[in-house]
């Protein structure tokens, strides 16, 4: 049994080990004073990063950037590499009428699946649309025809009838269409998209790039202007980074949104995307889910 004893030394104590010299007292008690330090620097620096890793973020105001035009109806932006192509559709027959009105051109293509009240949809500059994409663009088109028809509320699926822009008139005959509603002209053709399925995604609109561009995933912060949702085609939303599945449901449309914009949230890895993500707000969500939809797995 070791012999030890006590020394007060300004009202300090010290346990001395008696079988040790002087000098190895010294050296014991010192280890243990080091020993003791640097448990009280490690257990300070784990309060300070637990403080930090708990500490309750702060709440962004969601962001407020000017819509761009096209934001005012149905779209699609259809994108392969650099090329980018638009898709257009009316949210109403009034819209129908515009989109006719002011945008449809010659040579770009309309689609309306082939049910009454169906959303009219153009594919814009298709003169400029590389061949070998142009499959890829139609099978967009023709899901999006699809979805923004009656035929997602009562969950049954139809074709959808595509002609050439100058094919597409509002009057036949002295007979004039009603508002909303066209006469189509000369060969028609059909397309059968398989199901009633869409997604909802977020993209990264670039600085000192078109309009139409957009990344899927944050390769450079510097560059990025601002995310955004987006709603489209299952077949192409599923590769994005940020991507949910939509399908015919009964879900309003604010409870849907607000778990789409929950998910996105948590879904964020990286904190460069996580504050571009944050910075959506609730009404962006809500301007683009479908109503009468709800998540799927």
């Amino acid at each position: 049994m070791k012999k030890k004893c006590t020394v007060v030394l300004e009202n300090e104590k010290f346990v001395l080990d008696l079988s040790l010299n002087i000098d190895k007292n010294i050296q014991k008690l010192y280890n243990e004073k080091k020993k003791y330090d640097d448990k009280r620097t490690k257990t300070i620096e784990a309060m300070k990063n637990l403080s930090i890793k708990y500490e309750p973020k702060k709440k962004l105001e969601p962001q407020k950037r000017e819509k761009y035009w096209f934001e005012k109806f149905n779209y699609f932006i259809s994108k392969d590499r650099d090329e980018t192509v638009l898709i257009l559709g009316g949210m109403n027959a009034a819209q129908n009428d515009v989109i006719y009105n002011k945008y449809l051109q010659i040579d770009d293509i309309y689609l309306h699946c082939n049910v009454q009240g169906a959303s009219s949809i153009i594919i814009k500059d298709t003169c400029k649309m590389k061949e070998e994409i142009k499959d890829k663009v139609m099978k967009e088109a023709s899901y999006m025809a699809l979805v923004m028809s009656k035929c997602c509320k009562e969950q049954t699926l139809s074709n959808v009838i595509w002609v050439q822009g100058n094919q597409v008139t509002k009057t036949i005959d002295n007979k004039t269409s009603p508002v909303g509603g066209f006469f189509l002209t000369g060969k028609q053709s059909f397309l059968y998209p398989p199901r009633i399925e869409y997604r909802i995604a977020i993209v990264f609109k670039i600085k000192d790039k078109s309009e139409l561009y957009y990344e899927t995933d944050v390769s450079d912060p510097v560059t990025i202007k601002h995310a955004m949702p987006i709603n489209g085609p299952w077949c192409t939303l599923k590769s994005y980074k940020y991507s949910l599945r939509l399908c015919p449901g009964n879900l309003k449309k604010q409870k849907l949104a607000q778990s789409i914009l929950g998910i996105f949230n948590k879904k964020c890895k990286d904190q460069t995307e996580e504050h571009f993500v944050n910075l959506i707000g609730l009404s962006e969500y809500m301007d683009i889910v479908l109503s009468k939809s709800r998540l799927s797995k």
